[in-house]
């Protein structure tokens, strides 16, 4: 499926509408996060959009992560200037 769409100026940003039957195929709705990558296909450089469910959510973060991580206590220092510490 393919539509001709035209790029908007957005701010500092460009911006492109996606069309209903795009959105419908890819399951989106306003307000879905979406991850978009530069990448090269037989005809050329293109874009790819994939639908993502969080954006920062801790298990994707930590996702393929091995290591032994161990929370701890660091001690900053004593206040400087007028900021509170609790």
């Amino acid at each position: 499926m393919s539509h001709d769409v035209a790029v908007a100026q957005w701010g500092n940003a460009l911006g492109i509408r996606i069309p209903k039957e795009s959105c419908l195929r890819l399951g989106l709705s306003a307000g879905d996060h979406v991850d978009v990558e530069v990448a090269e296909t037989e005809g050329g450089t293109g874009l790819l959009v994939r639908k993502i469910d969080a954006p920062f959510c801790l298990e994707g973060l930590f996702e393929g992560y091995g290591g032994d991580y161990r929370p701890e206590l660091l001690d900053w220092g004593k206040p400087v200037g007028k900021e509170v510490w609790l």
